[in-house]
């Protein structure tokens, strides 16, 4: 004679443990696969996420002339016949389109013989916080003038007085031959332009992306 034994069920405890351990084990590996996929920040890089050249637009056009590499010679106490710093027609919009908009202070000037021409180098510290949103997180900048530059005839007539100036710059990324370039703007830093800069800000904030 045999003896029929009928299988013990589980108990509804185990049944809910065993549930509940596949559902994490699903959690976890989705977790995993989001984690991959994310990409990372660059802490001491030149942005927050790196950037291939060609996904920047030209250095052209407008552009070129918001980024032009030059100081406004109103920056410098200098009339040239140009519009003050805070009439600059195109200030709003370069503060629009900059990638970063800060004080920024001259550490050093470096003056450099290439043959019988001249090269001046000057470090900046960027200032925080900044005065718009920035896509750069750059703490300092080293921008090279050359003759051909024109920031040269201001840099060099003032040489001497350079170090420890403040200016407002404004910065954005180009492509460049070799990789990213970047190109500048610096302005007074007063209180007219601070207030065109923070207006622009607070319209931006509201209209959003």
């Amino acid at each position: 004679m045999f003896s029929i034994r009928r299988r013990a069920r589980p108990s509804g405890n185990t049944t809910a443990a065993s549930i509940l351990r596949a559902v994490l084990s699903r959690i976890g590996l989705l977790a995993a696969l989001l984690l991959a996929a994310t990409p990372l920040a660059c802490s001491d890089g030149p942005t927050r996420r790196i950037t291939h050249p060609s996904r920047l637009d030209p250095w052209a056009g407008p552009l070129r002339a918001m980024f032009d590499d030059d100081i406004h010679a109103g920056a410098v106490g200098v009339s040239l016949g140009s519009h003050a710093p805070a009439d600059d027609p195109l200030l709003r919009e370069r503060s629009k389109s900059a990638e970063l908009v800060a004080r920024m202070r001259v550490q050093t000037i470096t003056r450099e013989r290439l043959g019988t021409r001249t090269r001046y180098t000057l470090s900046l510290q960027v200032g925080f916080p900044t005065l718009m949103p920035a896509k750069i997180d750059n703490r300092s900048f080293e921008m090279a003038i050359a003759p051909a530059s024109r920031a040269f005839g201001i840099v060099s007539s003032l040489e001497q007085s350079m170090r420890g100036r403040t200016f407002i710059g404004f910065v954005r990324r180009f492509p460049g031959a070799e990789g990213v370039d970047i190109h500048w703007h610096l302005t007074a830093d007063t209180a007219e332009v601070a207030k065109v800069i923070q207006d622009v800000a607070m319209l931006e904030e509201v209209i959003g992306p």
